[in-house]
């Protein structure tokens, strides 16, 4: 993180979002998520146990078709994203200038 910005450099967003893709691609079934700071998997623990208040604790997620609708309640104030036919891309306004996989 730019400690001046708050944002990905630009050295790792293009290395983190290549990553994000690959294992997106790999772990179909599931979101892949990017944080800066250890969540212990409540994004994925607040659809499996339907807490959805822990949802969208993430920097960053790329989100595979089958979970598109629960995401409906995207916050665009605080979260870009971008959607195709297989996945919904999310990223933090705040931390990233354009959703990773974009």
């Amino acid at each position: 993180m730019d400690h001046v910005t708050g944002e990905i450099k630009e050295t790792y967003r293009s290395l983190l979002g290549q990553m994000m893709c690959a294992l997106a691609e790999e772990f179909t079934q599931t979101g892949v998520y990017f944080t800066n700071e250890v969540t212990y998997g409540l994004p994925w623990e607040a659809i499996v146990k339907k807490h959805y208040e822990s949802l969208y604790v993430f920097d960053a997620a790329i989100i595979p078709k089958s979970l598109h609708t629960m995401y409906k309640d995207l916050d665009k104030e605080q979260f870009m994203h971008m959607q195709t036919d297989d996945h919904l891309y999310i990223a933090d306004k705040a931390s990233w200038k354009e959703a990773p996989g974009i």
